[in-house]
């Protein structure tokens, strides 16, 4: 489950967070564990995803190696907890195959970078950039904070926009009831008065004595398809 939680983080001030946890109390104390202070958390529902199931959680794997470095495992002992607690087969294979480059001696951004569709250039450089000052906590903290706060300024994009697109898409069918229902009534009235109209009033009515001659002409459309 994700929660979206408003917290304050030392350094860093008010931030806002999208977290993945079992229930509230979880979630509080990844929060907790960052040395941070939560101001208010909720339960976060999303209609539908984009992502394909089998996309690699990256928040959220973050999330649960930043818990086990500030408990104080080392980097190897931490991935091995993360193997063996995951579920879906790719993404285990994925954090398996890390963990036996570990093995043999490469840096973690090295056995980051063989894996580009789960882990972005900025993520590996984030984790290079650690490697040189050994401060992997602090980097994984800065990806996360940066990442949970992007993906809620999209949601909130995302949101804002469903408003204007739902208006555009009911004008537009208001148009077409118009144009298609009322201005041909209208135009009857108008040919029977006989005066002189503006050109726009003229395009209308033409427009209005169209669409009833295509109207008077479906029943017959119609019934040829159906023979």
């Amino acid at each position: 489950m994700r929660y979206e939680v408003k917290a304050v983080l030392s350094g860093q001030g008010t931030v806002y967070l999208e977290l993945e946890a079992n229930n509230e109390e979880e979630a509080r104390l990844q929060v907790i564990e960052q040395g941070g202070m939560v101001l208010s958390i909720r339960r976060s529902f999303s209609g539908f995803s984009l992502k394909s199931k089998s996309h690699f959680p990256l928040v959220h794997f973050s999330q649960e190696l930043l818990s086990l470095q500030t408990a104080g495992l080392s980097l190897v002992e931490s991935i091995e907890t993360l193997l063996e607690k995951e579920q879906d087969t790719g993404n285990r294979k994925i954090i398996e195959n890390i963990l036996a480059r570990l093995y043999e001696g490469v840096t973690f951004s090295q056995a980051l970078g063989e894996y580009p569709q789960a882990f972005p250039p900025l993520y590996i450089a984030t984790v290079r950039a650690s490697e040189r000052t050994g401060d992997l906590a602090e980097a994984l903290t800065r990806f996360i904070t940066y990442q949970t706060q992007m993906d809620f300024v999209r949601k909130k994009l995302v949101g804002a926009s469903i408003y204007p697109v739902l208006l555009l898409v009911i004008g537009f069918l208001v148009s077409i009831f118009l144009l298609v229902f009322v201005v041909p009534k209208f135009s009857a009235i108008y040919d029977d008065m006989g005066s002189d109209l503006p050109w726009l009033s003229l395009l209308l009515i033409k427009w209005g004595n169209l669409s009833m001659n295509e109207a008077g002409n479906w029943p017959l459309q119609l019934r040829a398809c159906l023979l």
